[in-house]
């Protein structure tokens, strides 16, 4: 006297035919209609290479991350969607952290392997995570990737740029100014170039190392120097060019 019953221990993503067979006391029996069933899909798709990522062409707020495409037991290889998230955290390593943690870098994108992150801060940590998802929104996450972006902010000149002289004789003088300050350098391992010309041309870092006479060359925490073996009676104008260890430049203020 039952008319359900639950079957269990099936394989996902599998049709089944499904009949019952009803007996009466005598042992006669007859069978119902055979009904077809497929259940549904609940393996997540698997990552392919192992879930490995591969972070290339880093720059200072961008770059590439690259995977190779996952496999499904139930949806086409080419129909697998992929979305990429990152944080300046080691917090998306699954898809739920992902999701919930994650900065999402793309829309969820069918048949890629290659995707161009940008919009990122410079010399910074970054994280990346992948995650696969079939069409029945069964979703698997790829392995977390790391790397730093490059640093590609100049240095802070000091005092805002400006150059002080001294000691001014008929071929020389003395010139100082402040350290600079940098995001990713220490103070003490900034270096020092000192130009200067008898034109008003040396205002950028461009304009100095094309149209200056290099007095002194890249030197460490130098916040002082003396010229020498100038012309008597000539106007002349002076820089300084600071760099840091990634050869980001930058000028101080012309001094005449």
């Amino acid at each position: 006297d039952i008319a359900t019953l639950n079957v269990s221990g099936l394989t996902d993503a599998t049709q089944y035919w499904l009949n019952v067979v009803v007996r009466d006391e005598a042992g006669n029996k007859a069978a119902f209609t055979t009904v077809s069933v497929t259940t549904p899909d609940g393996t997540p798709p698997v990552p392919g290479d192992s879930g490995n990522l591969a972070l290339a062409n880093v720059a200072g707020t961008s770059l590439d991350v690259n995977w190779t495409v996952g496999t499904d037991n139930d949806t086409a290889q080419a129909d697998l969607q992929y979305r990429v998230f990152y944080s300046q955290s080691a917090n998306i390593a699954d898809e739920a952290a992902a999701q919930a943690n994650g900065t999402a870098a793309t829309g969820w994108t069918t048949n890629v392997a290659t995707a161009n992150v940008t919009g990122l801060s410079d010399y910074t940590d970054y994280w990346f995570n992948v995650l696969v998802r079939d069409w029945n929104n069964n979703i698997a996450a790829y392995t977390m990737a790391t790397t730093t972006t490059l640093d590609v902010t100049p240095p802070t000149v000091g005092n805002g740029g400006v150059l002080a002289t001294a000691a001014v004789v008929s071929d020389g003088f003395d010139l100082s100014w402040a350290s600079a300050a940098d995001t990713a350098t220490a103070t003490s391992t900034l270096e020092y170039r000192v130009f200067y010309s008898t034109s008003n041309d040396i205002d950028t870092v461009a304009n100095a190392e094309a149209n200056g006479t290099l007095a002194v060359d890249w030197t460490a925490d130098l916040t002082n120097t003396s010229l020498s073996g100038l012309s008597d009676g000539t106007q002349y104008w002076v820089n300084v060019v600071v760099r840091d260890d990634a050869g980001n430049e930058s000028a101080y203020s012309t001094r005449d």
